[in-house]
């Protein structure tokens, strides 16, 4: 054998007890599979398993959620050469983490792991990252069977993944009072959620949700903002509109988190009360007005020149069906607010006898402000009876809210109603009397009825006269004694 082929035998031999050394070393029980990070002073396990339920064990106790490889080479409590003792060590915590995990080796896959066996909720009793269970740290001791005088420790991070188990919850009732003046856009109130999940499911957002069957809904008036909570006003306000003793919305809110495949939610309602807001104007009111939304459209009042007096209240008068009645002018503000209320004379019909009158204003005991007409100048009944007067209510704010009426004059024949009533009830003969324009009416069809008759009677008398023959052919026919009236030849000539 030549010394070349000496040193190629020396060669291969020692690698071979290099490659033998290396192959026992990895096979040997309690060592890392692959080395880990050092995250502290000794090497590290890192491990991941899902937070479970009680139920979700009984249901699923293999499920691989709840359980993380063990990265060390050997059997766990195996009698083999390879067999190993693992104790988990209560050095970081007050549980036991034998009472959390079992450690075992998987009989298909030869690989090691530990199991959830016991429920750990890693989301705490509060949304706040503080009392939350993200991570569970231990020291890991390793013996081989072998020789449990050798030992291998390691620390083992074991991070806890979350899963979509809490639905978020509003963290208050929410009730608020705001005015209906309060502008669209603006921000009622703010509604808040919380969400003890992790990431996306913990990602919540707020909607609005019509409630069914609820005259106060007030989903079409509200809004709120998806990230932020801020109900807003999406619609002008009208307090008058609401039924009477429930001046209020209900605004249902539901809060949803991102979890999938199934996200969960939940639902608040807001109560938003609703003040009355200086939006509307006095109003006239009467008996037998026509009315709309509670107030006299077109208001107007009269009153007799025979009632009109110097330095006296003139009588009003309104109109309700056929009949007439004394009433005061009486006005209040539309608005619960109960504005004063102030009347004045602002224009006549013909113009420039607004001076001749004054007006005055009282408030009442039913919460009704009334106006009183007084005639300060005189003025003749022809001129009277064909003025009018205009007669503002207007509310003392600095809105200056106001209606208008009308107040005409009319002489006593003027009012008379067929089969109707007087002033206060009082009865009159108006109803039984023919007026001036019927008497002309009855006169003008008795004129032309007489001349119908006759000429009905000189038109039957023309014909007549056409059907009559003459007098001297009524003779002959006599004395001939021949109607026809042909000539006799006894008749001597």
């Amino acid at each position: 054998m030549t010394l070349k082929m000496l040193k190629m035998l020396l060669s291969a031999f020692f690698m071979c007890i290099v490659l033998t050394s290396k192959v026992t070393k990895a096979q040997k029980a309690c060592d890392p599979i692959d080395n880990g990070p050092y995250l502290g002073v000794l090497p590290s396990l890192l491990m991941s398993v899902s937070e479970a339920t009680e139920e979700d064990l009984r249901m699923y106790p293999l499920d691989p959620m709840f359980s993380s490889e063990l990265r060390l080479m050997g059997v766990i409590d195996s009698v083999s050469p390879n067999g190993m003792i693992i104790t988990p060590q209560m050095d970081y915590q007050l549980v036991d983490p034998s009472e959390i995990f079992v450690f075992e080796t998987d009989a298909s896959s030869n690989r090691n792991r530990i199991r959830l066996v016991r429920p750990i909720d890693r989301d705490g009793q509060t949304a706040s990252f503080d009392d939350d269970i993200n991570t569970l740290k231990f020291t890991l001791k390793c013996q081989p069977k072998y020789n449990t005088s050798l030992e291998r420790l390691y620390t083992v991070h074991v991070q806890i993944l979350d899963k979509n188990d809490n639905s978020p919850h509003f963290v208050e009732t929410y009730e608020v009072e705001i005015n209906e003046l309060l502008p669209v856009g603006s921000t009622v109130i703010t509604v808040s959620a919380e969400d003890r999940d992790l990431n996306l499911d913990g990602n919540i957002t707020y909607s609005v949700v019509q409630i069914a069957n609820d005259l106060n809904d007030g989903s079409r008036l509200f809004d709120v903002d998806a990230l932020h909570g801020n109900v807003k006003v999406r619609n002008p306000l009208d307090y008058e509109s609401l039924p009477v003793n429930q001046k209020f919305y209900n605004l249902r809110i539901q809060v949803q988190d991102a979890g999938m495949p199934s996200p969960m939610s939940s639902f608040t309602t807001v109560k938003i009360t609703v003040t009355d807001g200086d939006d509307l104007g006095p109003f006239f009111q009467y008996t037998g007005c026509q009315e709309h939304k509670g107030a006299c459209a077109w208001p107007e009042y009269s009153a007799y020149t025979k009632d009109v007096q110097k330095n006296k209240e003139i009588r009003l008068m309104t109109t309700k069906g056929t009949e007439s009645t004394y009433a005061d002018i009486q006005a209040k503000d539309m608005d619960s607010l109960s504005s004063e209320i102030q009347f004045s004379i602002i224009a006549t019909t013909p113009r420039g006898f607004d001076l001749h009158f004054s007006i005055s204003t009282t408030i009442m005991a039913n919460g009704y402000y009334r106006a009183t007409l007084n005639l300060v100048s005189e003025i003749d009944t022809n001129t009277l009876s064909n003025l009018q007067i205009l007669i503002k209510a207007e509310e003392a704010t600095f809105r200056r809210r106001h209606a208008i009426a009308s107040v005409r004059f009319m002489k006593p024949e003027e009012n008379s109603n067929t089969g109707g009533s007087s002033v206060s009830g009082q009865q009159t003969s108006s109803g039984n009397e023919i007026t001036s324009l019927n008497l002309g009416l009855i006169i003008a069809v008795a004129v032309a009825l007489t001349l119908i008759v006759c000429l009905s009677l000189v038109v039957i008398v023309i014909a007549c006269r056409r059907r009559s023959p003459p007098d001297d052919k009524k003779n002959l026919m006599t004395t001939s004694g021949h109607s026809n009236g042909a000539y006799n030849e006894h008749t001597p000539l």
